[in-house]
Parts: C-alpha cells; sequence; structure tokens
C-alpha cells in the first residue's frame, strides 16, 4: 500500500548514557537513509 504512515519513537543510548548531538545526527541520518531506500529484492536482478 501507498500513501499510508508509520511513526516510531526510538531512545538510543550509548553505554547508558545520552548521544552526543553529532552523534545523535549520524544515527537519525542512517535510520532516514535505511527506510528511505526501495524495496527490491536482491535476487530479482
Amino acid at each position: 500500500m501507498q500513501g499510508l504512515l508509520a511513526k516510531a519513537k526510538f531512545h538510543v543510548n550509548y553505554k547508558g548514557k545520552a548521544l552526543i548531538k553529532p552523534l545523535q545526527q549520524v544515527v537519525t541520518n542512517s535510520l532516514r537513509y535505511f527506510l528511505r531506500r526501495p524495496t527490491t529484492e536482491e535476487s530479482s536482478f
């Protein structure tokens, strides 16, 4: 289906401590990239 939106909140820490801002941005960008990439199966090529 297209047009649906799912939202989730993640609480991420490193060794029990909050992430520093630059690391928060890296995690955020990585998740956005991973979740937005096409879902084409590698075996379909």
